[in-house]
């Protein structure tokens, strides 16, 4: 667990990261991730709601996507249809992890593979609490049970995750009304690293509508009955 700079401050960091990068081709929002392969880690998960980000490094072409999903059911569609907001449920399973998950895609196509990618630069993904401002940061291309596909010129690997998963590293409880940020990225190694690659998604823990519906009710009607206790 490590302490992060407040949320206005790396936001500036990022922008100039984003300055400094080279190759930019495009960025996607509420968007499938390139089909073929499109989705293909777990069965039954379909395409759709990434926030995606395409980059040419290299000789070829890196695609990073992200989004945030229900667990064993929809895809999230981010807040306003085109934005890499996400709003998810709070709350737990049986088993204490998060009703959402978060899921992230990489992809290179061309000379460009993701074993080049992770030997010549720093992939790593930041999951930051904007409550806590505590933060935890891991290469995705690590995972041991990543789905990786391979073939037709294109390199992919792809995973879900919970953040029930990281306790250790970032204390989490899922019925907490909070907010997450994701942030993909690619960088040079060395003491001053640049970011060549990146994505980012924020998703925010709140309460399901229809438990809001209930809540503003009960406010509704307890604010009705101070008004008559005063007539």
């Amino acid at each position: 667990m490590s302490k992060t700079m407040g949320p206005l401050a790396g936001a500036i960091v990022l922008a100039a990261g984003v300055l400094a990068m080279t190759g930019v081709a495009q960025a996607q929002t509420n968007s499938n991730v390139t089909a073929p392969p499109g989705v293909y880690f777990g069965t039954g998960n379909v395409n759709g709601g990434f926030n995606v980000t395409t980059f040419e490094l290299d000789g070829g072409t890196l695609e990073l996507g992200q989004r945030a999903k229900i667990r064993g059911g929809t895809v999230i569609t981010p807040d306003g249809g085109d934005t890499s907001i996400y709003s998810a449920p709070i709350g737990a399973d049986g088993g204490g992890r998060a009703l959402w998950n978060y899921e992230f895609s990489l992809l290179a196509t061309g000379e460009l593979t993701l074993g080049g990618l992770n030997a010549a630069y720093v992939v790593a993904l930041t999951v930051t609490d904007t409550n806590t401002l505590t933060s935890f940061t891991f290469n995705p291309l690590a995972i041991p049970d990543n789905a990786t596909y391979a073939g037709d010129g294109l390199d992919g690997a792809q995973n879900s995750e919970n953040l029930a998963f990281t306790t250790a590293s970032l204390p989490f409880n899922p019925n907490a009304y909070d907010s997450y940020i994701f942030d993909l990225t690619v960088s040079t190694i060395g003491e001053q690293p640049v970011v060549v690659a990146s994505n980012s998604i924020t998703v925010n823990a709140v309460p399901e509508p229809a438990t809001m519906s209930v809540l503003g009710a009960g406010l509704l009607g307890l604010a009705l009955a101070r008004r008559k206790r005063r007539g």
